[in-house]
């Protein structure tokens, strides 16, 4: 009966090993799903931002079709929203033609990053407008 009083203290030593082995493996798993939750939403911000940037490109290009200085519409997204921006706006005149109407066709491709904390996210589109030269000079 002595030798079994050092068992007892064994048996909850182990015991307290294990317990706090799984609530550290709980807390670790609880903060990595944070950092995942964080990054998670930088993407959908950052895809957004993006978005935003390719809209905001179309507009541009329809009421001006030889528009291509994105510089004018880069910047903050949303004041309300720190840390998302239109990162960077490149419009690139891809072709111009000559239609028999007097009006021309002009093929351009548009570039926007979207980004949030240190996400960035790209969005590429090519555009055709039909306009008449006349009414842009």
């Amino acid at each position: 009966m002595r030798n079994e009083k050092g068992q007892a203290l064994l048996i909850v030593t182990v015991i307290l090993m294990c317990v706090t082995t799984i609530s550290m493996a709980a807390a670790s798993l609880a903060a990595q799903s944070a950092r995942n939750e964080l990054r998670n939403w930088q993407f959908i911000q950052a895809r957004c931002a993006a978005d935003s940037g390719m809209e905001l490109a179309k507009e541009k290009l329809s009421t001006y079709p030889m528009w291509t200085s994105g510089a004018d519409i880069e910047g903050p997204l949303d004041a309300s929203v720190p840390g998302v921006i239109i990162k960077s706006v490149t419009v690139a005149q891809l072709s111009s033609v000559p239609n028999p109407d007097g009006s021309a066709t002009e093929t351009v491709k548009v570039d926007v990053v979207g980004a949030c904390g240190n996400v960035t996210r790209e969005e590429e589109a090519t555009f055709s407008i039909v306009y008449y030269p006349q009414y842009w000079q």
